[in-house]
């Protein structure tokens, strides 16, 4: 919002990776929303990932937001989903369980 289009992040690395591979198309696809988790993220790139070819898909942190957006599991008051650890596994909560969807509906009556 304070730069222009040419000067973001996303445009400045499609410039950087064309010049140095200059015999392959690239395209450079901003998935990144304000706000959103990376568990959030990684379900927008699951819907978009069949429409789109990638060869590379990257993650970007910024430290003055993106950490706090991971360690919280409430976004405006209402369920962010999360990863959690099981075992050996990473298991991704998307959905908020009985007692978090009770707190809500008695939050929001």
């Amino acid at each position: 919002m304070e730069v222009s289009r040419n000067d973001i992040f996303i445009s400045l690395l499609e410039i950087e990776l064309r010049g140095e591979f200059t015999t392959q198309e690239i395209a450079v696809m901003n998935f990144g929303i304000i706000g959103f988790s990376t568990a959030q993220e990684s379900v927008v790139l699951e819907h978009y990932k069949p429409r789109y070819r990638a060869d590379v898909v990257s993650l970007v942190l910024f430290e003055t937001s993106d950490f706090s957006d991971n360690v919280t599991y409430f976004g405006n008051g209402r369920y962010v989903p999360n990863y959690v650890i099981e075992g050996d596994s990473l298991i991704l909560r998307d959905k908020p369980g009985a007692t978090l969807r009770f707190f809500n509906f008695l939050r929001d009556i």
